[in-house]
């Protein structure tokens, strides 16, 4: 068993680990960018932080843990980065839904969404250097990293001034993420993969989601009444996450000791048995 005194922190839920111990199943939900990987100023080289595909996999293959990655990247990104087969990844805010078994399904947008997508597309096109601007099957973002600060307001100012131009009251936002912005239409978000996640536990099972940014507060409102939301950040804002971790290199120690907590659990099952 874990020791209490060597489980690392979650600031602000003291009973974090008492009541992840206690819950009989657990739906673990993850973001990906800022969470299990560092940020990269080249999006397509932002991997894991060491060891955590390791213990992806092995929380993936008990039973009693639901894991779920959560990202605003496309599904099949996200499971190329992480180099781990059999994850379940919901992607581009919920629009995208890859099975363990590698099978991807597909959310339908809203009427006029593919047309306003690629209008919103083209717009950031023209402000934008293309390497830039991600077109995903939801959304259209505009990567702001690594420019100088007077770069990248010239950029955000000009996208943004385009994106405004849209229709964005009844089918599409714009939203900020780190390290940049995005044109989204509306349908889903990681607020529905909570619920999603939180109506296949049933009603014994304990919902944790851990995250880092402003996208990732619809799963914070999401989980509150039954679960928990975590902000995975060295600083303190506001928020709908009721806990944080301070240190986002430490997520690999949080996992490793969720990890040994339901083994401790299935030990003590078998024992029960025999």
């Amino acid at each position: 068993m874990t020791s209490t005194t060597s489980l690392p922190t979650v600031l602000g839920r003291a009973d974090f680990w008492p009541r992840v111990s206690s819950a009989a199943r657990l739906g673990l939900m993850l973001d990906y960018d800022g969470t299990l990987a560092p940020f990269h100023v080249d999006r397509y080289q932002a991997t894991p932080y060491p060891g955590i595909a390791d213990v992806l996999v092995d929380l993936r293959d008990h039973p009693a843990i639901n894991l779920l990655l959560v990202s605003g990247r496309s599904a099949l990104e996200v499971a190329q980065l992480l180099g781990v087969e059999r994850i379940p990844i919901a992607g581009a805010h919920g629009f995208e839904l890859l099975s363990a078994s590698g099978d991807l399904r597909l959310m339908g947008l809203p009427t006029g969404g593919p047309e306003l997508l690629a209008e919103a597309a083209a717009q950031a096109a023209a402000c934008a250097p293309l390497e830039r601007v991600e077109v995903k099957s939801a959304s259209v973002a505009i990567h702001l990293r690594g420019l100088t600060p007077h770069d990248a307001d010239v950029l955000r100012t000009a996208v943004l001034a385009a994106w405004e131009t849209l229709d964005t009251r009844a089918i599409s936002e714009v939203r900020h993420f780190n390290g940049g912005y995005e044109f989204r239409v509306r349908g889903r978000n990681k607020g529905d993969v909570v619920r999603d996640v939180l109506a296949d536990l049933g009603g014994h099972g304990l919902g944790v989601f851990f995250g880092d940014d402003e996208t990732d507060e619809d799963a914070f409102a999401a989980i509150r009444d039954r679960g928990i939301g975590v902000l995975v950040s060295p600083t303190e804002r506001m928020t709908a996450a009721t806990g944080r971790i301070a240190n986002p290199a430490s997520m690999l120690t949080v996992l490793t000791a969720l990890r040994d907590i339901y083994a401790t659990h299935a030990s003590a099952a078998g024992r029960h048995t025999r």
